[in-house]
């Protein structure tokens, strides 16, 4: 998924209007994780959906931070509702890339 994550982002890089990038890791059901990519939509008048709750604060476990570059990226910890984990990888690299 990571792999998946750094091509996109390399794709990305050639875009001329913004975008946000970034993974979302469930810590109890790989099934879930996910990479997204979103550009402005033109329809709506907010351009990317906001995940809440992130706490930045929070250190990823060690098998998530060896993907991770802090150079580029930034991970904060959701926990949902029903107490599941996800750990949120924000790209903050990049001309167009969009932090929220």
């Amino acid at each position: 998924m990571f792999l998946l994550h750094s091509a996109i982002a390399k794709v990305a890089g050639n875009l001329t209007r913004p975008f946000h990038q970034f993974v979302i890791v469930n810590q109890a059901d790989p099934g879930l994780d996910a990479v997204f990519l979103h550009t402005p939509n033109p329809n709506a008048k907010s351009c990317f959906p906001l995940v809440i709750n992130v706490d930045w604060s929070k250190t990823a476990p060690s098998w998530l931070l060896s993907h991770i570059d802090p150079r580029i990226e930034r991970v904060g910890r959701v926990t949902g509702d029903d107490r599941r984990v996800n750990w949120y990888v924000e790209r903050i690299d990049g001309p167009n890339q969009l932090i929220q």
